[in-house]
């Protein structure tokens, strides 16, 4: 779940530290994982799930221990990160149910038809015109009726409350420990090298790649989440 348009812009010891550098994520993630969860509930006990932007596989682990056969295609154009999610699954004895491919969602297979997708906290860090491709790519490869669910940081940043909900972000990233200066440098990072959506604008290119009515589900500051089911 991070940068997707850089190919390994993790190296291995950042990506070894990424999940406990994103540890005050994890009430955040807990609590959407659980109505994922809820949502892939009523998918045949043996549903193919793909990830985009898997990272180190925290959902794959959260499914997998929920959803005993289901199978998983996790697709990252980071190898650093792969290799701690490919750690992880064989710590968990999971690596028999996941294939794991280093690369884009055109690197994995058009014969491959999904019963849902997961790209979670990646569409903020591309471009809009990658972010169109990985939606239509996903599009693509899902059955009809197949869920996709993405997850990303979505607010209006020229909306009069953004000030506001901002500083209850910091708030949140000063439990990362991260130095004040870095916080305090959110809002120019924000705008100059994350490509954040409306919530608007996020639904309308999921309307425009094939995804009809998105519905939000789920929102936790800036973190916003849609599910959406192929209609056609």
């Amino acid at each position: 779940m991070h940068d997707h348009s850089k190919l390994d812009s993790f190296g291995k010891d950042r990506a070894k530290a990424y999940d406990q550098g994103n540890s005050h994520l994890v009430p955040i993630l807990e609590n959407l994982h659980y109505l994922i969860k809820i949502l892939l509930g009523e998918l045949a006990p043996s549903s193919r799930i793909l990830c985009v932007g898997a990272g180190t596989g925290s959902e794959i682990i959260e499914l997998a221990e929920a959803f005993p056969k289901f199978t998983f295609v996790a697709v990252d154009p980071s190898e650093s990160m792969l290799e701690v999610c490919r750690g992880k699954l064989q710590k968990l004895n999971l690596m028999g149910r996941c294939e794991l491919i280093c690369g884009s969602i055109e690197d994995v297979p058009k014969a491959e038809v999904f019963d849902a997708a997961l790209c979670l906290l990646v569409l903020h860090h591309v471009s809009l015109e990658e972010r169109a491709n990985i939606v239509s790519g996903i599009f693509k490869r899902l059955k009809t009726a197949g869920y996709f669910v993405c997850a990303e940081v979505s607010y209006d940043l020229s909306s009069g409350t953004f000030a506001d909900i901002l500083e209850k972000w910091k708030a949140m990233i000063r439990r990362s420990g991260l130095p004040e200066e870095t916080i305090q440098s959110l809002p120019k990072m924000m705008k100059e090298h994350l490509f954040i959506q409306s919530p608007a604008d996020a639904e309308r290119l999921l309307e425009k790649n094939g995804f009809e009515a998105p519905i939000q589900f789920f929102q936790s500051l800036l973190i916003r989440a849609w599910y959406a089911q192929k209609k056609r």
